[in-house]
């Protein structure tokens, strides 16, 4: 099966999806979003998605299917394109150059914007260690992009209805859709924040653009991993496929700890407890873990002192 005959059937499901309002004419938009640095041992995690108007999603998917024809794969993934693994294997550099090069072109024609997130995923894991009901790193990322998108319908007035696609096979998919199944059941009339149409896990070879937020999954992730041992200055790959429009973000140590300090005092605020009263807090010396592991300052250090100082308290 082509990648045009496999976009054609996830077309007629979308359409299937989403709901034909009340007799006038909706705007639906889509945002599709993949993740990178989910193995064992990242330093960095990363989510990325991109909103398209869903006609320019259509044509989007119309114009890269003829590309991965062209080329002769079934999906373009950044990883083995970078790596020169699966179908890219014995692939000339400069063909695999050319292949993300065409895929950069369509995504700027095409998407109005990107959002990216990244964390240590360690970190959160340590931090979070305790909170009840605390999602996986890799939801709580998803959570992020998805507010992301719902802060860009708050300022930018959009009043149209908004279906989020996230890559499948991620082991944390079934926990991410079960938050996405309360936002359906929240604002399943897409009035809320979110303007809700519909949500899916699909597989990127079905769901073409999810090509596009894999590559710059990729790339934002790689990036800033760069960043750690030093390297602040972007590849010119990064620098081609990013615009003013697109927003990137980095989840603190700082933002984690605060987050934390808003759990531990939950019972003030909701009447209940949030924390595992037999789980150690974070230690007094993780500190020099984020010293270690993320190259802060010292004197970042001693203000993540001060924040668990205080949540402890």
């Amino acid at each position: 099966m082509s990648a045009r005959d496999r976009f054609d059937i996830f077309d007629q499901l979308v359409s299937a999806m989403l709901p034909f309002g009340d007799g006038g004419v909706v705007a639906f938009s889509h945002a599709y979003f993949d993740e990178s640095g989910t193995h064992h041992g990242s330093r960095v995690m990363g989510l990325s998605g991109y909103w398209f108007d869903a006609e320019q999603a259509r044509k989007f998917s119309r114009d890269w299917a003829k590309e991965l024809a062209k080329f002769g794969l079934t999906a373009a993934h950044q990883t083995d394109c970078a790596l020169g693994f699966g179908e890219y294997k014995g692939m000339p550099v400069q063909r695999r150059v050319e292949i993300q090069k065409a895929l950069t072109t369509h995504i700027k024609r095409r998407s109005k914007f990107s959002v990216s997130v990244c964390m240590g995923p360690a970190l959160y894991e340590t931090v979070m260690k305790g909170v009840l009901g605390a999602p996986s790193a890799y939801t709580f990322l998803l959570l992020v992009c998805v507010n992301k998108v719902a802060d860009f319908i708050s300022y930018s007035g959009y009043s149209g209805r908004v279906a989020y696609f996230f890559e499948a096979g991620h082991d944390r998919a079934k926990e991410a859709n079960s938050f996405m199944d309360h936002m359906a059941r929240v604002e399943g009339d897409g009035s809320g924040i979110y303007h809700y149409a519909a949500h899916a896990f699909v597989d990127k070879k079905v769901s073409l653009p999810l090509q596009a937020a894999d590559m710059m999954a990729w790339h934002t992730r790689h990036y800033f991993d760069r960043m750690l041992d030093g390297h602040e200055r972007p590849r010119k790959d990064v620098v081609a496929l990013t615009r003013v429009q697109d927003v990137f973000s980095i989840i603190s140590p700082q933002h984690l700890l605060a987050l934390r300090q808003l759990y531990a005092r939950a019972h003030e605020i909701f009447g209940e407890s949030l924390i595992n009263p037999a789980v150690e807090p974070p230690r007094m010396d993780i500190a020099e873990g984020i010293l270690k592991d993320m190259g802060l300052s010292s004197t970042f250090a001693r203000d993540v002192r001060e924040l668990l100082a205080r949540s402890r308290r």
